[in-house]
């Protein structure tokens, strides 16, 4: 059984960009999972392509529409979302006005 486990065991090797979305208080996968996967992600020299956005919420996988939506435009455009949108949960109208006061790495810009 704990040979047919490793198979699914992830490397943190990325070949595309990756965001994840994850509640910080999911009481079914503990937000820990990401510290852990990030760890995984930078040993393997692939943290440029990847992003954590917490949100900052209980339950498990409690996204909106506009957290999912924000998230695919972030993987699209390979930019890095800004604190504001991390902790506000208002994406549309916070992103906007954050993405003005922050600026991007050179290496997010499409």
């Amino acid at each position: 059984a704990i040979a047919t486990m490793r198979q699914y065991e992830t490397s943190g090797t990325l070949t595309r960009p990756l965001v994840t979305l994850h509640t910080t208080a999911d009481p079914i996968i503990p937000y820990w999972h990401e510290w852990w996967y990030r760890w995984k992600v930078e040993r393997s020299r692939s943290a440029s392509s990847h992003l954590n956005i917490p949100i900052v919420r209980y339950g498990h996988c409690q996204f909106n529409a506009a957290e999912a939506l924000i998230s695919f435009f972030l993987v699209c455009f390979r930019l890095p979302a800004s604190p504001c949108l991390m902790l506000s949960g208002r994406c549309p109208r916070t992103y906007s006005l954050c993405r003005a006061r922050h600026r991007w790495p050179d290496r997010f810009k499409p």
